[in-house]
């Protein structure tokens, strides 16, 4: 994790100040931590739960945010962005950079043609004169070179997450790219995503596909709580496809008093064919290309060069190979050569 408005300029600014940070959970716990890198020991938190006391590493006091009223007071909200914190800060004469930062607040932009950077280290490289972009949170998002974007391509990146879209990739019309809390996607050199998809990854996630994939129609690619899902080059996905890379919810084993461990990934190699409608569950682990019949459902390994099919998915033929091009076999063995 980073935080690059957190730094020793920035720090050397709160030396005399009271500073509470707004938010008793995870984040504010890392900035908390972070601060204290620059030799800043905040005051307390703010957080509207009256039931929690303490919070923090070391533990601070945490009080309910009437606190502002009451004391002159640098604040770090360390929420997502809410209404009802602006309205409160404005309430209690709060004005942003002087008395509080909000490195999570939104941050919409459009007709972005040149590199961006702001205060809370938000960065855009590359051309995004077409996309719908939201960014906040001490977040990145690259692009490479000639890379085609439709308009109203929606791309959000938020709270220290990452999005790379390499040189020559292509995104058709009402996409969604979405990486938030912590998380990284990248989308490879020449790959082709389709009308209607939707890649989302939250909480520390993973998504990547390597070059020269062809990404179709209405993709619904989902992930949290650190899942990971990877997918090779020079694969080809028809339409409909669903992917998850872990169950999304708690599941218990009642009978044995615990968590049930599901698996928090899914894979897909190198040239692997998918058909229409197909599920990707967790577990998934797909070799080198194979071929996925028609509204299957993965969520086992599968070694390479293999067609499946089925609900389950399972071997229906081996040692199998594909091509886009209809050819002869004696084509395609000189191809492979």
């Amino acid at each position: 994790m980073c935080s690059n408005y957190i730094n020793k300029e920035f720090c050397a600014s709160l030396i005399d100040k009271k500073v509470y940070i707004w938010g008793a959970w995870e984040r504010g716990r890392f900035i908390q931590c972070e601060l204290l890198k620059y030799g800043i020991d905040i005051e307390g938190y703010i957080d509207s739960d009256k039931k929690k006391e303490r919070y923090g590493v070391p533990e601070k006091k945490v009080s309910i945010p009437i606190i502002l009223q009451e004391k002159e007071c640098f604040v770090i909200v360390s929420l997502a962005e809410h209404d009802s914190v602006y309205n409160l800060l404005e309430q209690y004469g709060y004005k942003e950079y002087r008395d509080y930062i909000y490195p999570a607040k939104d941050i919409q932009l459009s007709n972005i043609k040149h590199n961006y950077l702001d205060f809370y280290g938000n960065r855009i490289e590359g051309n995004i004169d077409k996309a719908n972009v939201t960014i906040g949170g001490s977040s990145e998002l690259i692009i490479g070179k000639n890379v085609k974007i439709a308009d109203g391509v929606e791309i959000n990146v938020g709270w220290n997450s990452k999005v790379i879209i390499k040189d020559n990739a292509s995104i058709d019309k009402n996409v969604s790219i979405s990486a938030l809390e912590n998380s990284y996607i990248e989308i490879g050199k020449k790959t082709q995503i389709s009308s209607g998809g939707h890649f989302r990854a939250t909480g520390g996630s993973f998504i990547s596909f390597g070059d020269k994939c062809r990404l179709g129609m209405s993709l619904i690619l989902r992930l949290d709580h650190n899942a990971r899902f990877v997918c090779g080059e020079d694969c080809l996905f028809s339409y409909d496809i669903k992917i998850r890379a872990n169950q999304g919810h708690s599941i218990f084993d009642l009978a044995n008093n615990k968590v049930m461990q599901d698996p928090n990934f899914s894979k897909i190699g190198n040239h692997v064919w998918i058909g229409m409608g197909v599920s990707i569950l967790p577990g998934a682990d797909i070799g080198d290309h194979c071929i996925i019949g028609a509204e299957s459902m993965v969520n086992k390994k599968f070694e390479g060069y293999q067609t499946i099919a089925g609900i389950p998915a399972k071997v229906i033929r081996e040692q199998t190979d594909w091509t886009y091009e209809v050819q002869s076999y004696e084509e395609y063995i000189k191809s492979v050569k």
